[in-house]
């Protein structure tokens, strides 16, 4: 299987919240999760982490190129290569700013 699990991460598409782990499986094709504009080739952009909102990974053989899709505060999209320095670290911080938020939101529902 060519299916790469990775932290779930909450993303917006076209003004829905929808919680998304990953897009590198064929039941998230089938579902509807693929986004209607992945990545079609990857960059060295960097912005301040602060910047980012989200993440998607998604991976060949499903896309074109294996890419870590970022959203900006700024709702722009960035692809980077996953397995770059400065993505892995992105990605690890939203991992953990989505952990604090999913805590905070837990001890407020109780």
């Amino acid at each position: 299987s060519f299916l790469r699990v990775t932290s779930r991460v909450t993303t917006i598409l076209e003004n829905e919240v929808v919680d998304v782990g990953f897009l590198c499986s064929s039941a998230a094709v089938a579902s509807g999760l693929v986004l209607k504009s992945s990545c079609l080739t990857t960059t060295d952009t960097k912005v301040p982490l602060k910047n980012l909102v989200s993440y998607t990974i998604q991976c060949k053989p499903l896309f074109s190129v294996d890419a870590a899709r970022f959203l900006t505060i700024k709702r722009k999209i960035i692809c980077s290569d996953p397995s770059s320095s400065w993505a892995k670290k992105a990605m690890n911080y939203l991992d953990e700013k989505n952990k604090k938020l999913q805590s905070v939101s837990n001890k407020t529902a109780h």
